[in-house]
């Protein structure tokens, strides 16, 4: 497998969003705390999921910066078809971006409904209907799975909600 420089260039600047993100949630995590009366605390997720991407991040960009660059040949290149996935992705990082800061505010929960809705939004926007079912649909399994039968304390944000 090869890739041309330009691929090479956005997959690192991919990971360091990645590796940018796991660190803030490890460190949010920690902010909450990984323990609670003896207990799993609100930060355990959150710094479990900065790990898990710390490690997946590390993992690629290990395979990233072994595999050679290429130049695509003339009648490959298509400069045209990359800009709207580039422009989607980066939307798409903004939105996690906007979740985790959320989440210090509204809390958890809250944030990765709101996330869910607006990724079922941003994938069919003639959809609304969908996107809310799915939204709330997320909020219900991460409460009902959690919070009532997991008992593990979500982080609940600077206002407390849910």
């Amino acid at each position: 497998m090869t890739q041309t420089a330009r691929e090479k260039r956005e997959q690192l600047i991919f990971l360091g969003v990645m590796v940018v993100l796991g660190i803030v949630g490890i460190f949010g995590g920690v902010g909450y705390g990984l323990e609670l009366d003896e207990r799993v605390g609100p930060g355990l997720m959150p710094f479990a999921a900065g790990v898990l991407m710390l490690l997946t991040a590390a993992v690629q960009l290990v395979r990233r910066v072994r595999t050679p660059v290429a130049e695509p040949a003339p009648e490959d290149r298509d400069d045209t078809a990359e800009g709207p996935d580039a422009r989607l992705v980066a939307i798409i990082f903004v939105m996690i971006a906007l979740t985790v800061a959320a989440t210090y505010l509204i809390g958890m929960l809250i944030s990765v409904s709101l996330l869910v809705g607006a990724l079922f939004l941003l994938n069919d926007r003639t959809k609304p209907l969908t996107a809310l079912i799915a939204a709330v649909a997320a909020g219900l399994f991460g409460w009902l799975v959690f919070a009532t039968l997991l008992d593990v304390p979500l982080p609940t944000g600077l206002l407390g909600l849910i």
